[in-house]
């Protein structure tokens, strides 16, 4: 592609983000069609290989890599992971570990358990859990995905502030214009930036996005949230213990949990600390520093003093201060009917992808399904280019609106009452 504010560039794909969706979109084209010209807008520079969006790696705070963003893989790794690229079952096995949840010990906030409303309990939600043991999903996407893709595909530092979807209807190009000035276009993007930058309005759509679009991107959630670590002298806690703390009237948790010992290094003692929802409001409001104060102050309280005693450093990676992101991950808790709206593309010119988009219209928030919803994008892209019927999403159609109504009442005449959601 070329850098030109030249309308008449023929250029084939613009993808919006270097996050697991973007990626995988890119990968997934080029994988159809190598001679394919896709380029990667990212906002973030190129420093410390910011590709990955909310999977980011930190490399100098421990013996072993640490996964600041997504961390998790729920479900079976080598099913998932194979679905996002072509691997072998081997190659993966070697940098998994299968955690049991049930056998991390609960430790004994009795502090905690006094305050009025708090819930703190041993976390039980999935019995097992897969992680990557010294390497991280960032690892992931480098190794199988971002070195398979040209070196120049990623642009990098490409703050994007307007998509004008109706530049040349006659040609079918799009126009995307970025805060530096820089213009690029193509014939199709695919838009995965997070829910936050489209509630924020960062982008400008020319046409105007669609009334039930605009409707849906604001009656859906976008978590505020969190990650911290801790490293301590000594081990004052129990190891190998996950607490998970919850307050009765309100949305969110929160969870500390032994990071060394899912590394299974026996010689740091790391804590790492996980928030969203309502439970991080609070942290993600601080700077840094006094998120790291506050949260030594709750483990004080459990343990007399013991964390600041022994406190080495910390580090904090406050996603909703990030001003490409702007929070962890979405939820559909007021109703999941503004899903579909969400995913619908515009005039068959721009499409989205993300974790608040997953092709199945479930698992949202989880980085395998922002993987499949890029490749859920480019095969449409794909089908668009190739004259071929677009594939409908029923199921995600079906939970959105059949489901997702039954079990959440009155949510369509709630959002949709004044439009009419499926024209």
């Amino acid at each position: 592609m070329t850098n030109t504010s030249d309308p008449s560039c023929n250029s084939s794909v613009i993808v919006i983000g270097a996050g697991a969706a973007g990626l995988t979109a890119a990968y997934d084209l080029k994988r159809h069609n190598k001679d394919m010209q896709v380029q990667i807008l990212e906002a973030h520079n190129e420093n410390n290989n910011m590709f990955g969006g909310r999977i980011r790696k930190l490399s100098n705070f421990a013996d072993f890599p640490i996964d600041l963003g997504a961390e998790w893989i729920h479900g079976n790794p080598n099913r998932i992971l194979k679905d996002i690229v072509d691997t072998k079952d081997e190659e993966i096995n070697d940098k998994l570990r299968r955690i049991n949840t049930k056998q991390y010990q609960f430790a004994p906030f009795h502090e905690w358990r006094k305050r009025q409303g708090w819930v703190v309990t041993v976390s039980v939600e999935y019995e097992y859990l897969w992680k990557f043991v010294n390497s991280t999903w960032h690892d992931f996407f480098g190794e199988y995905i971002v070195s398979t893709l040209p070196q120049d595909a990623i642009h990098y530092g490409c703050v994007v502030k307007a998509i004008d979807y109706g530049a040349d209807s006659n040609n079918n190009i799009v126009k995307v214009t970025c805060q530096d000035g820089r213009t690029f276009c193509a014939n199709q993007v695919i838009c995965t930036v997070s829910l936050s930058v489209l509630q924020q309005e960062k982008i400008q759509f020319h046409p105007p996005l669609p009334v039930k679009k605009q409707r849906a991107i604001a009656n859906a959630t976008f978590e505020p949230g969190f990650k911290a670590f801790l490293e301590f002298s000594e081990c004052f806690y129990h190891k190998n213990f996950n607490v998970h703390k919850k307050h009765k009237r309100s949305h969110g948790e929160m969870y500390f949990y032994d990071q060394s010992a899912l590394h299974s290094n026996k010689h740091q003692h790391v804590l790492a600390v996980f928030a969203y929802g309502d439970m991080a409001k609070t942290y993600v409001s601080m700077n840094d520093d006094d998120i790291l104060q506050t949260l030594l102050q709750e483990l004080d309280e459990a343990y007399q003093g013991k964390a600041t005693q022994y406190y080495i450093k910390g580090v904090v990676m406050n996603w909703s201060a990030e001003p490409h992101v702007g929070g962890n991950y979405s939820s559909f808790r007021r109703g999941m009917a503004p899903m579909f709206t969400l995913h619908q593309p515009l005039d068959s010119k721009v499409f989205f992808a993300g974790e608040h988009v997953p092709p199945g219209g479930s698992e949202y928030g989880f980085v395998h399904t922002a993987a499949l919803s890029g490749r859920a994008a480019a095969k449409a892209v794909v089908c668009v280019q190739e004259g071929k019927k677009q594939p409908f999403p029923w199921r995600m159609w079906c939970i959105s609106n059949v489901l997702g109504t039954l079990c959440c009442g009155l949510e369509q005449w709630l959002f949709f009452r004044d439009l009419d959601y499926m024209d």
